[in-house]
């Protein structure tokens, strides 16, 4: 073997040497501390929020995770624009871990500006005045989760507590607005209310008694066929019937 070959031998070896050592699996990262900085005083617990994601390996997927989550909390506040974009990471290739700290820019609550139910000409007049005086009260307030729900809830209830218990609401259009100088956006809304057919009760059906006791029980709930459904009403009647000892 002349001292070519053996130099082109230890070549090729020196080459998959190299090559394997590149294919030996790294150790992953670890989360070992999160901090979340706010330009602005937000309600955020930091301590809950950490413990959701610290020792946990690093990756593009958790980061994304700990942004949706923090997201949504910053949401339930009235900041719906929030920037997290912001993202800085210190790394101890010791112990393989990570100091993840995410600034964040709050930039500014979304405000219920006004409300408007877009379809009132259509609604029964004789409701309009209880749906005004639900949805007056919102208006001024931040805009949440927690808020349209509750908006959309009292609403509906009236509906039916009044024989609509089909009745729907949606949203039908939107528009908002920056205030740079108050830091805040202001959003103008506008509902469509569906009520859908009215309901009358016909009968109560009870389960299969011993005996029966049917009369006994609709007179004890005061029941009338042909009522307006009532959801309060039923809220009544169940409650009258979980008292008695069958």
């Amino acid at each position: 073997m002349n001292r070519l070959t053996k130099k082109i031998i230890l070549f090729a070896m020196l080459l998959v040497s190299l090559t394997a050592f590149g294919q030996v699996p790294q150790k992953p990262l670890f989360l070992k501390s999160l901090q979340l900085r706010f330009d602005s005083r937000v309600k955020f617990a930091q301590n809950r929020f950490q413990q959701q994601f610290v020792n946990r390996p690093f990756s593009p997927e958790l980061l994304k995770n700990i942004r949706a989550k923090a997201d949504e909390q910053l949401r339930e506040q009235g900041y719906y624009f929030a920037d997290f974009s912001e993202v800085s990471t210190d790394i101890d290739s010791a112990l393989q871990s990570v100091d993840l700290t995410i600034s964040v820019k709050t930039n500014g609550v979304l405000r219920l500006d006004s409300l408007r139910i877009a379809n009132r000409d259509s609604l029964p007049e004789t409701l309009l005045s209880d749906v005004d005086d639900a949805l007056a009260v919102y208006p001024g307030k931040i805009y949440t989760g927690s808020l349209s729900q509750s908006m959309l809830r009292n609403v509906t209830t009236i509906f039916e507590n009044h024989g609509f218990p089909l009745a729907r609401i949606q949203t039908q259009s939107f528009d908002f607005r920056e205030l740079p100088d108050e830091n805040e956006y202001r959003l103008d809304l506008s509902l469509h209310i569906s009520p859908g057919d009215s309901v009358r009760i016909a009968y109560i059906k009870f389960p299969k008694q011993k005996n029966d006791i049917t009369g006994y029980l609709q007179r004890l709930l005061r029941f009338q066929p042909d009522k307006l459904f009532d959801a309060q009403r039923v809220d009544r009647y169940s409650e009258t019937l979980r008292r008695q000892d069958f």
